[in-house]
């Protein structure tokens, strides 16, 4: 099940993120972004609504950008990933966003495949933005949604 993300989900989401990406968001910088009109995070959660991953957007007028995306790693491979990029889409057309940019680690198949299924190609690259190991970011954009 794909739903928005509440506070008191905000300590599971930042424990599978430090599992999966560093530097991590801490359960405060959730629960921040939660209190914030900008921001939508939606989760994805089990039969006992316990959460399994995340999606985080900021938006600023027609414009979102996905920032953080993330499955715990015994999830992953499951369609999760792919059902809250969906998911995060439908709902930022249904704000009026037009357009969606995302980064993306360039040796991150797995995540590319997921964001070129849902509509977004490569618009560009940022060398060596990623450290720990070293590599570039592939910057991805959606158009229209509301086509």
């Amino acid at each position: 099940m794909i739903r928005e993300m509440r506070p008191a989900d905000a300590a599971r989401a930042a424990a599978i993120e430090r599992r999966i990406i560093c530097p991590p968001w801490s359960e405060a910088d959730y629960l921040d972004a939660l209190g914030k009109p900008t921001y939508l995070i939606l989760a994805a959660a089990d039969e006992d609504d316990l959460v399994t991953g995340y999606c985080v957007a900021s938006m600023a007028a027609d414009e979102a950008e996905i920032v953080d995306v993330g499955v715990e790693p015994e999830k992953q491979g499951c369609g999760t990933g792919n059902a809250l990029v969906a998911a995060m889409l439908d709902r930022l057309r249904d704000r009026g966003i037009r357009e969606v940019f995302l980064e993306v680690r360039e040796h991150n198949l797995a995540a590319i495949r997921v964001y070129s299924g849902n509509g977004f190609a490569e618009a560009g690259r940022r060398k060596g933005f990623y450290h720990d190991p070293d590599e570039d970011a592939i910057i991805m954009k959606k158009e229209e949604l509301g086509c």
